[in-house]
């Protein structure tokens, strides 16, 4: 019976052909009483194949085609690898034709060809100011996913303190590559079964000008332009891996891919090209990070960084007032909670304004008030004029991201006022990106023939900037547009 699968494992399905050739002995001569009867067709014995130290399924093809194991054409068998058997003995495909038999070792980068090795790209935009795309690479095990709170290192030190050993004889060297034109660079990391590493990849300054675009790289940026509404160059993100017992993991010559140099031994090419995505390339003045911005009552704009806040970083609130403005004075109030904790306001040019701090007390001791007075008339300057900078510090930081809401209140004479609120956020880690993981990497969707509904749990990581990795997933909330799909 043909099994058909709508969600096949991400193991690979591998194809196993046996070229068998068989002389067959001249039949002997018939009697002449005999010549005027035909000779049988002859029959075969078939070719049977068995699959030794993995788990599988054999697939049937569908076809209206008598089978060939029964003649002498190519013999072929396609079967189905679910999971990776008991990994003390070596894989292999034996093929039996009579008194004959033969073995062919299975390789373990051909089992590791699917899904093995997963990739989540951590930052989709990648801006000139921080021109590193980062990717984090995972090997699942049979025990899938186990990151519980504490946190996992990456690269080279993140083997299980049970089993390293066999952790560092299953290590694979992954190389990630970016694409853009005919331009390329690369970088390498070194993933251990169970085990998670993050490779980055830093495209040169001329990636990030928008001056010269071709090919498909020019018309796919400008689809993603015309969706987002941004500007950059779109670059194509792909990774392959090779088997690594030395520790020594170095990028891997991209060249393999398109078959240069294909029949020469490099140590083991391991895995095919795979693509992971495309990651969108943005120019930004240097060092100009990016910022969050409130805008008020039309004239007054409140700029802030949109980077977490860590326990020693402080929260510099930048207030501007539009050079067309003619307001003479204002008051702002801010109110933050108790993640938050007013810490100094300074005015940008004492010669033109007058600033009157008004710390919170009584009634309302999380709220801040700064009066603010014109001194001079400026009209040389178009733009925004910078008026003065509020400072906030963090306390009670804890281990998770925790959102941070700051209130604004804008007063102007003749009873004007104008509210607004600013996000931000505060962590004890330098996170970097979230990176969902799928825990369930073998499933074969069965629903067709049992009606249970088939569930693939999935974990988000935490990834920071040195490629430790936290699990998250209690503190994060997901989002899908087919309500069936997530739950």
């Amino acid at each position: 019976m043909m099994l058909n699968f709508s969600f096949r494992s991400l193991l690979p399905v591998v194809a196993v052909a046996v070229l068998t050739a068989v002389k067959v002995a001249k039949s002997q001569k018939f009697g002449e009483d005999l010549e005027t009867f035909s000779a049988p067709s002859p029959v075969y014995p078939a070719v049977n194949f068995r699959v030794l130290n993995v788990d599988h399924v054999f697939l049937r093809q569908d076809s209206p085609e008598p089978s060939g194991n029964s003649s002498l054409k190519v013999q072929t068998q396609t079967f189905l690898v679910t999971g990776p058997g008991a990994g003390i003995l070596q894989s292999a495909v034996n093929a039996s034709f009579g008194p004959l038999t033969v073995d062919a070792p299975i390789s373990p980068d051909l089992l590791l060809s699917g899904r093995r090795i997963l990739p989540v790209i951590l930052v989709r935009q990648v801006r000139s100011s921080s021109p590193v795309v980062k990717i984090l690479f995972h090997m699942p095990t049979e025990s899938n996913i186990s990151v519980g709170k504490e946190r996992m290192g990456s690269g080279g030190n993140n083997m299980r303190k049970n089993g390293g050993a066999k952790a560092k004889d299953g290590a694979h060297c992954v190389t990630a590559y970016a694409f853009w034109e005919t331009r390329e660079v690369r970088g390498a990391c070194l993933v251990s079964p169970g085990g998670f590493c993050m490779a980055q990849l830093k495209p040169e300054p001329a990636w990030f000008s928008s001056a010269s675009r071709s090919g498909s790289s020019s018309r796919e940026a400008g689809k993603t332009e015309g969706i987002k509404g941004l500007q950059g160059n779109l670059v194509e993100v792909y990774f392959q891996s090779r088997r690594d017992q030395t520790g020594q993991c170095t990028p891997q010559d991209s060249l393999q891919r398109v078959g240069v140099g294909r029949e020469r031994y490099s140590g083991g090419s391991g895995t095919p090209m795979r693509r992971i995505g495309s990651v969108n390339l943005l120019r930004t003045p240097p060092g100009n990070p990016t910022f969050l911005r409130l805008r008020l009552g039309g004239a007054v704009v409140i700029q802030t960084s949109s980077k977490p806040l860590k326990t020693t970083d402080v929260a510099t609130f930048y207030i501007f007032l539009a050079s067309t403005s003619t307001l003479e004075s204002f008051t702002l109030r801010a109110t933050v909670k108790m993640g938050l904790s007013f810490s100094a306001a300074r005015p940008s040019d004492s010669a033109l304004w007058d600033i009157l701090v008004e710390p919170g007390r009584g009634a309302t001791p999380n709220t801040v008030s700064v009066v603010c007075h014109r001194k001079v008339t400026v009209t040389a300057k178009r733009g925004l004029l910078e008026v003065l900078q509020l400072d906030f510090v963090p306390k009670n930081v804890s281990e998770q991201a925790e959102s941070q809401v700051i209130s604004w209140r804008l007063e102007l004479p003749g009873n004007v006022k104008d509210v607004g609120i600013m996000r931000i956020y505060t962590t004890q880690r330098d996170y970097v990106g979230l990176a969902p993981m799928v825990m369930n990497t073998d499933i074969l969707n069965t629903a067709v023939l049992t009606g249970k509904m088939v569930s693939v749990p999935v974990k988000t990581l935490a990834v920071e900037a040195d490629g430790s990795v936290t699990d998250v997933t209690n503190y994060t909330s997901c989002r899908s547009t087919e309500e069936d799909v997530l739950k």
